[in-house]
């Protein structure tokens, strides 16, 4: 749910400036009525001829001189001759608008617009700030506005900013003008040797100060947490309520996360209808959308509000034995939005949760109330009987500089003597150690424990106190996957292993395999790709990925920073992630699951089968580039359903004794799958799948396994490659329950085959608990042993008009221990055989060979080239083709 609302100006770019449209028009345009109050500091035709514009008095006190130079400047200006100067002469400089110049109505909308420019600001920055006053003259608790800090060379900077919902009890608006040094911004504190410098003769101009009234736009879902679960269906609640009494034109609009329109409603509001009505669209399926409630007065798009759903299939309680492995990590939640957590949480099921205790903002007090009495939101979540894990991600500011540690370095507390960092840290420990025996020391981003020699000792000493009020602590630290073991990290019990998301999915089992014989456990945090540079469904299929390599090394648990955004309120609500549902439903299907094996179904698709007390499945996609789409037809039982990554189920059809299954880059789960005959297919391949470049006879063992618990027999009849020589071609076998058959088999393929990736398949025939025909298929490899090759083609332009010439480039890379000598070849169409030495390859060498055919470019265009490399001192040869562009 998220209520907000927004003049979205148009601009008119106008000498390289941009200027609000408004400004521009006619008096009467459905944005000029709607300005309450506006500065432009043009005065001396409102007789002001003071150096100060009317209602504005100077700041003063400490860090704000009354030396530095403020009043009107003619110099610069944007919504005239005259535009409001502050210069510094070292310290700050700030001007505040008197209480009684602008009033507010109660519960209505306001936004601020202004033009602001800084010179020479190195340090030093500029900003607006307001806020609600009531008629006591008393600032308002929360209703404190600020613009973001600008420093911009000498450019006119346009800033607008929504104000809170104005209170029932406010009935001014004060504003300030602010040029402030880096001590007034600064949100942490100082440590005890630090220098911050200061500008002395920054400069900043204001202009064009405009309030502007806006109608009070509300768009919402029945849920704050905006992630609905069948059987319920989003509900969108559209709310408008304008003041001024103009006729609106309203436009509620729902939109799937390709951005494709799937709902809309529109009405005007002038009184015939309310200005507040429910829309339930028709959402075609399970997945993310978004919606937004465009509001324009006399086709002026005057505000909007925009919001997020994640629709979600029925919870089944599927895995819900381990859906403890999955957690949430919640740091950086505002405690705004704190009391939305437990609803959020409720509609991931019952995933684990990392709550931080400790920031950086709080002050002693802050820590003295924090242990006097249980956090509400730690409490709510483990009476959902959920797994609670805590985090001490920050030391507070005023411990921080007690102690002489950084605020992002809790572990260096426990390196520390003294009494007034344990107290309030057995404090905590004596508050939530009957509660929680999981214990996070630093943020996600946290890397300290990396660079500490002593980190077994410091580690130690922080299990010993917190043993001292839990019984067998589960203490983890952060740590980059991307940084080396060190052997301190050894004694670590628990370790929360950070994958960055440049870390590509299919990376992600090399990064993990070096952590498969540390002892701690481990936690492995997710990094998804971000948003600003990719499509929804890529980030999407993104994370289902990274959930499903990473689970193949079964980490203890799979961990995600929440998949959430905090949307300004009132009232407090979320934006769901896109990938908030990927992440769910994937968990939910890996759950109770572990990695039996791999299938070939074929060229270009992956294919892994799990089982378990889940119950088994099959997880495909297309690993081919691009978004082409693969369509396989086999048989997978008698009921199968394919489920994608956001819940949407799928029953296969059956045709004939097969089932047809179209695959993308986007992985999906086959439920009810025949597992027997998956596991026939697993358990299929070769002893020895890769096979030198020799014409010979190359001598394997075909293995088939035999899943059912009774002895089957059948036939196999060898089909493929094509032009292979496979000895016996034909295979009558029994198998025992449980056992796995051994078949010899020798192969010989064409002198002239290429390299690369193969498939040995068979046609079986089985008599199991009933009669079964299928293909079955072995993945191979044809290549040169210790030797990397690769090739290109392309045409190269001549001078003169020439004809292009076919340029073949080979590159060869010795990757054996003794040097190797080839004959590196290209055989083009119509042209003679070219071919040249690569003598005494050392190893570890590469060399690069280019083959030129003169003036054969538009001949040879989108036609296949023969190259590949001959043994000089042996049989071997290796044939790939390469295609003209």
């Amino acid at each position: 749910m998220v209520s907000c609302a927004r003049l979205l100006i148009p601009l008119l770019a106008l000498m390289g400036v941009m200027l609000p449209l408004a400004a521009a028009v006619a008096d009467e345009s459905a944005a000029q009525r709607r300005i309450v109050h506006r500065f432009h500091f043009n005065e001396e035709e409102l007789g002001n001829f003071e150096s100060m514009p009317m209602n504005w008095f100077r700041v003063t006190g400490p860090g704000f001189p009354r030396y530095t130079d403020i009043g009107f400047d003619q110099r610069f200006a944007t919504a005239g001759e005259t535009s409001l100067k502050l210069q510094l002469n070292g310290g700050s400089a700030a001007l505040t608008l008197a209480s009684g110049t602008i009033a507010v109505m109660p519960d209505a909308q306001y936004l601020l617009t202004a033009q602001v420019r800084t010179a020479d600001a190195v340090h030093a920055r500029a900003r607006l700030t307001a806020v609600f006053l009531d008629r006591r003259n008393q600032p308002l608790l929360n209703t404190r506005t600020r613009s973001p800090l600008i420093a911009s060379d000498n450019r006119w900077t346009p800033i607008q900013f929504e104000l809170p919902r104005t209170p029932e009890q406010a009935a001014w608006l004060v504003l300030r003008v602010e040029l402030l040094q880096p001590a007034e911004f600064r949100t942490t504190s100082l440590s005890k040797h630090e220098v911050v410098e200061q500008d002395i003769d920054a400069a900043a101009w204001f202009d064009d100060i405009t309030l502007y009234q806006l109608p009070r736009i509300e768009l919402t879902t029945q849920s704050a947490s905006n992630v609905i679960r069948r059987p319920n269906t989003p509900r969108l609640s559209a709310s408008v309520q304008d003041l001024t009494g103009d006729s609106l034109d309203a436009r509620l609009s729902v939109y799937d996360q390709a951005g494709d329109l799937v709902g809309r409603d529109q009405r005007t509001l002038d009184g015939s209808q309310p200005g507040q009505w429910e829309f339930t669209p028709d959402l075609p399926r399970l997945g993310w959308y978004w919606a937004e409630l465009e509001v324009r007065s006399e086709g002026t798009l005057i505000g909007h509000a925009r919001t997020a759903v994640s629709y979600l299939p029925q919870m089944t309680g599927r895995g819900s034995s381990e859906s403890d492995r999955f957690m949430i990590l919640l740091e950086g939640v505002p405690g705004t939005h704190r009391h939305l957590v437990p609803d959020i949480m409720a509609q991931l099921g019952d995933q684990a949760v990392l709550v931080n205790l400790w920031r950086s903002e709080m002050t002693q007090r802050d820590l003295t109330n924090a242990t006097d009495k249980a956090d509400p939101l730690v409490m709510q979540l483990i009476n959902q009987g959920r797994s609670v894990a805590l985090s001490l991600a920050e030391v507070p500011q005023e411990l921080a500089l007690s102690v002489g540690v950084d605020v992002d370095n809790p572990l260096a507390l426990f390196a520390q003597n003294g009494d007034a960092w344990e107290a309030n840290l057995m404090a905590v420990f004596a508050l939530y150690g009957h509660l929680v025996d999981q214990w996070h020391i630093g943020g996600i981003d946290n890397t300290h424990a990396f660079f500490r020699d002593d980190l077994p000792q410091v580690h130690n000493r922080a299990r010993s106190l917190l043993r001292r009020y839990v019984a067998d602590p589960k203490l983890a630290l952060p740590w980059r996957a991307t940084h080396e073991l060190t052997p301190p990290s050894r004694d670590l019990h628990t370790l929360l292993i950070d994958l960055p998301a440049s870390i590509r999915p299919a990376q992600i089992p090399d990064y993990l395999e070096s952590w498969t014989d540390h002892p701690a456990r481990k936690t492995i945090h997710l990094r998804p790709i971000p948003a600003a540079d990719h499509a929804h469904a890529d980030r999407a299929t993104d994370l289902a990925m990274r959930m499903i390599n990473a689970w193949q090394h079964r980490p203890d648990r799979l961990a995600l920073s929440h998949p959430w955004r905090h949307a300004p309120g009132p009232p407090a609500s979320v934006m769901p992630d896109p990938l908030l549902g990927v992440w769910v439903n994937v968990a939910e299907q890996l759950a109770g699951r572990r990695f039996v094996g791999d299938i070939n179904l074929g060229p270009g698709i992956k294919a892994h089968l799990l089982d378990g007390p889940g119950g088994g499945v099959l997880v495909a996609w297309n690993e081919s580039s691009g978004d082409a789409e693969a369509s396989l037809d086999l048989y997978l039982g008698n009921d199968p359903v394919a489920v994608d990554i956001y819940g949407n189920r799928t029953e296969l059809q059956r045709e004939g004794d097969r089932q047809t299954l179209k695959l993308t880059q986007s992985p999906q789960f086959i439920e009810n799958v025949n597992m027997q005959l998956a596991r026939l297919r697993a358990g299929f391949n070769l002893d020895e799948p890769f096979i030198d470049s020799v014409h010979s006879r190359h001598e394997r063992t075909l293995q088939l396994a035999n899943p059912w618990p009774r002895t089957i027999s059948g036939r196999m009849r060898v089909t493929g490659p094509e032009r292979w020589d496979i000895q016996p071609q034909m295979i009558n076998f029994s198998i025992p329950a449980g056992q796995t058959l051994d078949i010899p088999i020798t192969l010989t393929f064409p002198i002239s085959e290429f390299a690369g990736p193969k498939r040995l398949t068979v046609d079986l025939q089985i008599e199991a608990d009933r009669n079964y025909e299928l293909e079955l298929a072995a993945p191979m490899m044809v290549g040169l042993e210790n030797v990397e090759f690769h090739a290109t083609a392309s045409t190269e332009a001549q001078p003169d008009g020439e004809p292009a010439d076919a340029v073949v480039t080979i590159v060869v890379t010795n990757l054996g221990e003794r040097e190797q000598t080839f004959y590196a070849f290209a055989m083009a169409p119509e042209h003679p055989r070219a071919e040249r030495i690569i003598s005494r390859l050392e190893p570890g060498q590469t060399i690069v060979r280019r083959f030129r055919f003169p003036a054969a470019g538009p001949a040879l265009t989108g036609k296949s080239i023969r190259v590949g490399l001959r043994q000089a001192d042996g049989p071997a040869m290796l044939n790939d083709l390469v295609q003209v562009p």
